[in-house]
């Protein structure tokens, strides 16, 4: 038999996220591209490069964490019409196909290995046009793009696309946390996870951006780093079109059109779309604000309204009209003031149409039609539709009218007044 055939139990190594060097392989038939007698890569220009080693540290793997012996590797290598499963000789036909296994697994990794110099992907996406070295990694990478999800979780009914991600799912209803950092004593869901916290303590982060020489602690984060250089937007909404350079956010995006919210504040029952804004919202019912200004002090729930916040202090205004040239120091504030060079309105009231361009308008304006009051007197308890309307109240309990007559010295509680009252000395 000229060729390699491998095969392995797929989704026992999927499950706990290890990279059995990139051991996601099936069926992958191998050419002898190594020196036969040394088992050296040929492009390194170092002999001896111990490949076996890589095989053992598979097999110890497989068996130490997901109960697989060694003798679980099924290998095509032998002619099962010369093998008799009734007879002793089956098992001393499967030593030796082991044996062989042994011997023929090296030249796979060497083979691997080579790729690593000449870069060679030749299974590539037709949706993408992203390339992979193996077929098996293709394959698990086209499920982003059909949104296949065959393994599916038998308490919450919840589907994924890899069976990995079904059994770090699994614990979640369980509370198994069986890796734990030696450090601190955290304890995580699967030993990827492990292997991330552990940099935070010593701060090694291996992975370096090509083009501006930003690092990271995780890969996952270095290639969303690098799709803001590239622009690259590989997943796409099925149903809007809109595309994502995180997949992350595809799927915050995706429950916008399915309604899903699985995240539930248990105080108040509250469901939100992302865990961020859930985390987010519980700090109203504890009050806990952590970040904290270091110029005033003051402290925010939020930390994306530290930041709008820091820029007072910095005078900072980042963004800028393309049509007037005004600068904003919010976003959301400069996409307001664009509308009133466009007359966007997109904000439409469901009761009697009326539109503004600013969603805040358009919840004051729904309470002409509620009839809520949100704005109470904490003096004597009166409540108002707006903000500006318990300002004005608020100055007739105020002792001192601030609107004077420079005439005459009367005062006045508003500012129509004191104009109402000059005109009867000018006519």
């Amino acid at each position: 038999m000229n060729n390699l055939m491998y095969f392995t139990e797929k989704n026992d190594v999927d499950s706990c996220d290890h990279s059995l060097n990139d051991g996601l392989y099936e069926e992958i038939q191998i050419e002898n591209k190594v020196d036969k007698t040394t088992d050296s890569c040929v492009e390194w220009q170092e002999p001896g490069t111990d490949f076996q080693n890589i095989h053992d540290t598979t097999l110890e793997h497989l068996s130490t964490n997901h109960n697989r012996p060694d003798q679980r590797f099924d290998i095509a290598e032998v002619d099962e019409s010369q093998v008799d499963t009734k007879s002793e000789n089956h098992s001393s036909s499967q030593l030796q196909s082991h044996s062989k296994f042994q011997t023929r697994e090296r030249s796979y990794n060497s083979y691997l290995h080579i790729k690593t110099h000449t870069g060679e992907t030749p299974f590539k996406c037709v949706s993408c046009g992203k390339a992979f070295e193996l077929e098996i990694v293709l394959n698990r990478h086209i499920k982003i793009h059909t949104g296949e999800k065959p393994y599916k979780c038998p308490t919450c009914g919840k589907s994924f696309s890899h069976n990995s991600e079904l059994s770090v799912h699994i614990r979640t209803h369980t509370d198994e946390k069986p890796f734990q950092c030696p450090t601190c004593g955290k304890s995580f869901l699967c030993k990827t996870r492990l292997e991330h916290h552990i940099r935070t303590h010593t701060g090694e982060k291996p992975f370096k951006c090509v083009t501006c020489g930003k690092l990271f602690n995780e890969k996952r984060y270095l290639q969303d780093h690098t799709r803001t250089h590239t622009g690259e937007k590989p997943y796409k909404c099925f149903t809007c079109g809109k595309a994502y350079a995180r997949i992350s956010n595809l799927c915050v995006h995706i429950r916008l059109h399915t309604g899903e919210k699985p995240y539930k504040c248990v105080t108040c029952g509250k469901a939100f779309n992302e865990k961020k804004n859930l985390q987010v919202h519980t700090r109203t019912h504890t009050g806990e604000k952590p970040y904290k200004c270091f110029t005033c002090g003051k402290a925010y729930a939020r930390i994306s309204n530290l930041r709008v916040h820091i820029r007072l202090h910095t005078g900072e205004k980042p963004y800028k009209c393309v049509t007037c040239g005004k600068a904003f120091n919010e976003k959301r504030n400069l996409q307001v003031h664009t509308r009133t060079h466009t007359g966007e309105k997109p904000y439409k009231c469901f009761t009697c149409g009326k539109a503004y361009a600013c969603i805040s308008y358009l919840r004051i304006h729904i309470r002409i039609h509620t009839g809520e009051r949100a704005y109470n007197c904490v003096t004597c308890g009166e409540a108002f539709i707006w903000n500006r309307q318990l300002q004005r109240h608020i100055r007739t309990h105020n002792e001192k009218n601030p609107h004077n007559c420079v005439t005459c010295g009367e005062a006045f509680i508003w500012n129509r007044q004191l104009q109402r009252h000059i005109r009867t000395y000018t006519g």
